[in-house]
C-alpha cells in the first residue's frame, strides 16, 4: 500500500499541474470558438496535429532512457550527453521543416505560399524538445512542485498572450497583416520558451561533455521507444492530418474545426492519463529494481486507473447539457452541436490509450521495447485504413471511431502477448463488468435527462453519479477497507 501511495501522491502532484495547465488550455477552445472562425480553428487543429508527433521524434525517446540508465555516478555525464543530442536533432528537424515547406504544404493540404505556418511550427518544436530533458530530471529528482510551477507559468503566459493578441493587437492597423492562426502560434512559441529562464542557471553550470559510448547505449534502448512514441502520437493525430484530404464536405477546414473543438472536450481524460503517465514511468523502474517478481502492484494500479477513468467518462457525459448551453446560447454557434456526437467516443479512446500505457510495463522492464514499436505501427495502420473507409461517409464521427478501433487493437495485442513475457494478473473480468454497468448507468441517465423534464438534468446527473459510486463501493469494498485502514494507521503513527 505504501508503494501505491507514493505513485498516487506523485500522480496528484503532476495531476494538479496538468489539470491546471490543461484546464486553462482547454478554456482556450471555447474562447477560440467565440472569437475565431471554424475555418481558423480547423487550421489550429491541424497545426498542433503536425507539432505533436514531431515533438516525440525530436525527443529521441531519451526521457525513458534517462530513467532507465541514470545513477548517482553517471547522472551529470548522462544528462550532458543527452542534452547535446536533443538540441542537435531538434535543430535538424527545424531546419528540415523550413527547407521542405513546399512538399509538406502539398502533403497537408496547406497553401504553398503559407510559409509562416511551418516556420512557427519548427520553432515551437525546437524550443519544446530542448527543455524536455530538464523536466524529466525534475521528475526523477522528485521536484514535482518546481515542475508544476514552471509548467503552469508556461501555460499562463501562453493564455495571457492569446488574450492580448486577440483583444488588443489584432485591432491595431499596423499588425493587420497577421492572421489569427499566426497570433495563436506566436503565443504558443513564447510560452514554450518560458522554461529557459528557469533552466538557464543549470545549463551554464554544465560541462557539456558528450560521451559517445553512453549515447550509443541509451539510443539502443530509447530508439524503439522513440519510434513507438512517434507512431503512437501520430496515431493520436492522424485523423486530423488526413481529414482535409478525405472529407467530402464543401468546407473541410470548418468541419475539422468543429471536430477539433469537440475533440478537446475529451481532454479531461487525457489530463488524467498524462498525469498518471508522468508519475508511472519513474515509479515502475524504481519498483522493478526493488522487486522484479512482485507484479501485484501493477495490477492494482491498473484497476484504480481504469475505475477513475470510468468516473471521468461518467462526469463528462452527465455534463453535456452545459456544453450544449455554451455552443447555442453563449457562443451562438449551433453548428458545433452536431460534433458533440464524437465526445463519448473520444473519451473511450483516451481511456483505452491509458490502459495501453499501463500494459506497456512488461516490454519496458524486460527491455523488449521493440514490441511497443510493433504495436504502435499496427495501431497506426488500423487507424489509417479505418479513416480512409469511414471519413468519406461519416466525416468526423468516422475519424473518432477509427481512433477507438486502433486503440482497442493495441490493447488486445499488448495484453495477449504480455502474458507470455511478463505475466501480470489484471482483473479483466471485474473491469469489463464495471464497464458495462457504467455504460448502462450513463445511457439510462442520459435518456432520463433528454426525455423526462419533470426533474432538472442536474438532479438526474447527481443520481447517476451516486449510482456509479455505489457500484464502485460494492465491487471494491474490500480494497476500500484496506485503504481506510492504511490511512488510519498513518494518522495514528504521526
Amino acid at each position: 500500500m505504501g508503494r501505491l501511495s507514493s505513485l498516487a501522491s506523485d500522480t496528484v502532484v503532476y495531476g494538479v499541474s496538468n489539470i491546471l495547465s490543461r484546464s486553462l488550455n482547454w478554456l482556450l477552445t471555447p474562447y477560440y470558438v467565440y472569437v475565431v472562425s471554424a475555418e481558423t480553428l480547423g487550421m489550429v487543429t491541424q497545426a498542433f496535429a503536425i507539432i505533436a508527433p514531431l515533438l516525440v521524434l525530436a525527443g529521441l525517446g531519451v526521457e525513458t532512457g534517462y530513467y532507465r540508465f541514470v545513477n548517482q555516478d553517471n547522472k551529470d555525464k548522462l544528462f550532458d550527453t543527452l542534452l547535446i543530442s536533443l538540441a542537435s536533432f531538434a535543430a535538424f528537424i527545424a531546419i528540415f521543416l523550413n527547407l521542405a515547406q513546399p512538399m509538406l504544404a502539398f502533403l497537408f493540404n496547406i497553401p504553398v505560399e503559407d510559409k509562416s505556418l511551418m516556420f512557427y511550427i519548427s520553432l515551437i518544436i525546437f524550443a519544446d524538445a530542448v527543455t524536455n530533458l530538464y523536466f524529466a530530471d525534475l521528475r526523477y529528482s522528485g521536484k514535482g512542485i518546481k515542475y508544476a510551477g514552471i509548467n503552469l507559468l508556461k501555460v499562463v503566459v501562453t493564455i495571457s498572450l492569446n488574450l492580448f493578441f486577440m483583444h488588443f493587437l489584432r485591432n491595431i492597423e499596423f499588425f493587420s497583416s497577421f492572421r489569427d492562426i499566426d497570433y495563436i502560434l506566436i503565443a504558443t512559441l513564447v510560452g514554450t520558451a518560458v522554461p529557459y529562464f528557469f533552466f538557464l542557471p543549470k545549463y551554464l553550470k554544465q560541462k557539456h561533455f558528450f560521451d559517445k559510448s553512453l549515447f550509443s547505449t541509451v539510443m539502443q534502448y530509447s530508439m524503439p521507444l522513440m519510434a513507438m512514441g512517434f507512431f503512437g502520437t501520430l496515431n493520436q493525430n492522424i485523423e486530423k492530418l488526413m481529414f482535409k484530404s478525405l472529407d467530402v464536405s464543401d468546407n473541410p477546414d470548418a468541419e475539422l474545426g468543429i471536430y477539433g473543438a469537440c475533440f478537446k472536450i475529451g481532454v479531461l481524460m487525457l489530463i488524467f492519463t498524462n498525469s498518471f503517465r508522468m508519475a508511472f514511468d519513474p515509479f515502475i523502474f524504481k519498483q522493478f529494481k526493488k522487486d522484479s517478481k512482485d507484479t501485484s502492484v501493477y495490477a492494482t494500479s491498473m484497476k484504480y486507473f481504469y475505475i477513475f477513468g470510468l468516473f471521468i467518462f461518467t462526469c463528462v457525459m452527465f455534463g453535456m447539457p452545459i456544453l450544449e448551453y455554451y455552443f447555442v446560447d453563449i457562443a451562438d454557434h449551433p453548428e458545433y452541436l452536431a460534433g458533440m456526437v464524437v465526445i463519448p467516443v473520444v473519451l473511450l479512446s483516451e481511456l483505452l490509450f491509458g490502459v495501453y500505457y499501463n500494459l506497456s510495463i512488461w516490454y519496458k522492464v524486460t527491455d523488449k521495447t521493440y514490441y511497443g514499436l510493433i504495436f504502435s505501427t499496427i495501431g497506426l495502420f488500423v487507424n489509417v485504413v479505418m479513416n480512409c473507409v469511414l471519413i468519406p461517409f461519416y466525416s468526423y464521427y468516422g475519424a473518432a471511431l477509427s481512433s477507438l478501433s486502433s486503440y482497442f487493437v493495441m490493447v488486445l495485442l499488448s495484453l495477449l502477448i504480455g502474458k507470455k513475457h511478463y505475466p501480470i494478473d489484471y482483473p479483466i473480468k471485474k473491469l469489463l463488468s464495471l464497464t458495462f454497468i457504467t455504460f448502462f448507468i450513463v445511457g439510462a441517465t442520459r435518456y432520463l435527462i433528454e426525455n423526462l423534464y419533470g426533474i432538472h438534468w442536474i438532479a438526474w446527473s447527481i443520481l447517476g453519479l451516486v449510482a456509479f459510486v455505489i457500484v464502485i463501493f460494492v465491487f471494491e469494498k474490500e480494497d476500500i477497507s484496506k485503504v481506510l485502514s492504511y490511512v488510519k494507521g498513518k494518522r495514528q503513527n504521526s
